[in-house]
C-alpha cells in the first residue's frame, strides 16, 4: 500500500502556509483563508489517492480553515494534532529559527514520523455547533460556580453592602438562566441530527453516563468516536499512562499524561463517580483494583478509562449497554 503523503499546514489569523515534499526538499506556498484562497489550495495540492493534511489545534483559527477546506475538498482527511507534541518534536530538530514556513515543514516531519491517527476536525457542521454549545455551557458553569463562591463569602461577611449581595444574586440568576438555555439549545441541535441522536441514545444506556456527559463526549470527540480505537480515544482524553524509568531506578510513579482534552476528563470524572455506584461492570472493576491495593484516586482514573471503553464499545456495535458483557 502506498504511504500517506502528508501536507503540513501552519495556520495564522488570515492565512496559512502549506508545505509538501518534493524531490528538491520542500515546496511551500501561502494561501489566504478565504473561499477563493482555499479553492486555490485544493487546486495546488497534488492529485494523489492517499493525501492527508496535518495541522495543530492552536487557537480558534484552525477551525475556520478546516470548516472552509472541508467544503472545498471533503475527500482529503485533516489530522489535528496536539501542539505540545509538535513543539517538543521541533525542539529536537536542527533548526534554531522559527518561521511559518519551517513550522509547516516540521508538521510534515512530525506526521511522517508518528503517523497521527484520524482524530480529525469534523466536517459535520452539527458537530461543530454542538461543541460550541457544550463548551459555552462549561464556561457558564465555571462562572456560576465562581459567583456562588463569591456570594457565599459575601454573605458570611457582616460588612458586605446589600447592593453587593443583590448584584451577586442577580448575576447568579442570570448565569443559571443562561446555562439552562444553553443546554436546552444543545439538546435541540442534537435532536436535529439523526446520527448524533442515535449516539446519545446509546451512551445514555450506560449507567453513569448522564445527558450532559453524553453531549460533552459526542461534541468533543465528534466523528473520532467511531473512527479510531479505544487507545487513541484514551490518549486524546489525556488518560493514557506515562512511565518514568531509567535502568533500575524509578524516579516517579506512573501517572496519566493529562496532555489531551481536559473537558473530556472532567466529564468522565463526574460520570465515573456515578458509575462506581451504579454501573455493575465499572463498580466491580473499581472495587477489585482497590482490594488489590490500588489507591482510590488511581482506581477512579482506571474506572474513567473503563467507562470510556464502554462508550466506544456500544457505539462501535450500535447496541445498548449490556451488563453481562464485560
Amino acid at each position: 500500500m502506498k504511504a500517506v503523503t502528508w501536507i503540513g499546514v501552519d495556520i495564522a489569523k488570515d492565512s496559512c502556509v502549506v508545505a509538501q515534499r518534493c524531490p528538491e526538499g520542500f515546496q511551500t506556498e501561502e494561501f489566504p483563508i478565504t473561499p477563493q484562497g482555499l479553492k486555490a489550495l485544493g487546486n495546488w495540492l497534488p492529485q494523489q489517492p492517499r493525501l492527508q493534511i496535518v495541522l495543530e489545534a492552536t487557537g480558534p483559527y484552525w477551525r475556520a480553515f478546516t470548516s472552509g477546506f472541508n467544503s472545498v475538498a471533503p475527500e482529503i482527511p485533516i489530522a489535528v494534532v496536539n501542539p505540545r507534541r509538535v513543539r517538543d518534536f521541533a525542539k529536537a530538530s536542527p533548526h534554531a529559527s522559527k518561521t511559518d514556513l519551517l513550522d509547516a515543514q516540521v508538521l510534515v516531519h512530525f506526521a511522517e514520523t508518528f503517523q497521527p491517527g484520524l482524530m480529525e476536525a469534523s466536517a459535520n457542521r452539527a458537530d461543530r455547533q454542538l461543541r460550541a454549545l457544550t463548551r459555552h455551557a462549561l464556561q457558564l458553569t465555571q462562572q456560576r460556580d465562581q459567583v456562588r463562591d463569591q456570594m457565599e463569602k459575601a454573605t458570611a461577611d457582616p460588612d458586605t453592602p446589600k447592593f453587593v449581595l443583590r448584584s451577586l444574586k442577580r448575576h447568579l440568576q442570570h448565569l443559571e438562566k443562561a446555562l439552562k438555555l444553553c443546554w436546552s439549545q444543545a439538546r435541540v441541535n442534537l435532536d436535529q441530527d439523526p446520527q448524533l441522536r442515535q449516539c446519545s441514545r446509546l451512551l445514555l444506556s450506560i449507567p453513569g453516563i448522564g445527558e450532559k456527559t453524553a453531549l460533552t463526549l459526542i461534541s468533543e470527540y465528534g466523528a473520532g468516536l467511531l473512527q479510531v480505537g479505544p487507545k487513541q480515544l484514551t490518549r486524546y482524553a489525556g488518560l493514557d499512562v506515562v512511565f518514568f524509568q531509567s535502568g533500575s531506578s524509578v524516579y516517579r510513579l506512573p501517572r496519566i499524561s493529562k496532555q489531551g482534552n481536559w473537558r473530556i476528563r472532567r466529564a468522565l470524572y463526574m460520570a465515573a463517580l456515578s458509575a462506581i455506584r451504579h454501573n455493575p461492570i465499572v463498580r466491580s472493576y473499581y472495587l477489585k483494583l482497590v482490594a488489590n491495593g490500588r489507591p482510590k484516586k488511581s482506581a477512579l482514573v482506571a474506572a474513567m478509562r473503563k467507562l470510556l471503553h464502554q462508550c466506544y464499545g456500544i457505539l462501535k456495535n450500535q447496541s445498548p449497554f449490556d451488563p453481562t458483557y464485560a
